[in-house]
């Protein structure tokens, strides 16, 4: 992860909670923040134990969070939002976090301040953790999410950019029922119970369905994967392809 030497003001957690006042993000704060760590859009491997911020001229804050990938939200700085109280103060700050940030995925740091001729400002930078082994990635799937066909469908085919062990590929047809949503599982093709449905490992799958699909209706591809990495641990991705027959 990059990060941006500048001189730091170290603060620690206040967590006083009550209703922040109305900001939203606009121009000013990309004018107004000159630097940070993680830098915005930023992405790398390493942990994060510390965020730092920078402004063009002195503010004062009323909130520092992160959101981790898991929606809980971390609070760095928080100051009671009344009228009168006093607020961290000044250009360049530095929160060391309670705990490391180590979970691969997608990170937010929001952070409230104010600063002359500026009520209230909300201010956003994300940053991603990487997995230390990746696991491979989807290079197409068919038939693809969002796609609308005609019909029918006889084969479904998933290929990755890189081998791993299939462990989950199920065809599901999505309805509703009584205002929520039904889930039925047409085919599984991965279940161990026969050699011709057993885990299998290749970077390219192609499974033909028992029957066409022709009905309209809206469907979903159900899959998983993993693969052992150098270290012993596994990396898996779950995921699903929705899509429309017309």
């Amino acid at each position: 992860m990059r990060l941006l030497a500048c001189a730091l003001l170290i603060a620690a957690p206040v967590t006083i909670l009550t209703a922040p006042p109305a900001a939203a993000q606009n121009e000013a704060a990309a004018t107004l923040l000159v630097g940070s760590s993680p830098a915005k859009d930023a992405s790398g491997k390493g942990a994060v134990a510390e965020v730092s911020l920078a402004f063009a001229r002195k503010v004062a804050l009323f909130s520092v969070t992160i959101t981790t990938p898991a929606g809980e939200e971390v609070v760095l700085y928080q100051t009671d939002y009344a009228p009168g109280t006093p607020k961290l103060a000044g250009q360049d700050f530095a929160f060391t976090l309670p705990q490391a940030l180590t979970q691969p995925g997608s990170y937010a740091i929001s952070y409230l301040l104010e600063a002359k001729g500026i009520k209230s400002l909300n201010g956003f930078i994300n940053f991603t953790i990487e997995p230390e082994f990746p696991a491979p990635r989807v290079v197409t799937i068919t038939p693809a999410a969002g796609d609308e066909l005609a019909g029918p469908v006889t084969v479904l085919e998933l290929e990755l950019d890189g081998a791993a062990d299939l462990v989950l590929f199920d065809l599901q047809q999505v309805t509703m029922q009584d205002g929520e949503v039904a889930v039925t599982t047409i085919q599984s093709f991965i279940d161990d119970k026969a050699p011709e449905t057993s885990i299998r490992n290749a970077a390219s799958f192609a499974f033909p369905l028992a029957e066409p699909l022709a009905a309209p209706g809206d469907y979903a591809i159900v899959y998983g994967y993993t693969v052992t990495n150098p270290d012993g641990t596994m990396s898996s991705v779950t995921d699903q392809a929705n899509f429309t027959i017309r």
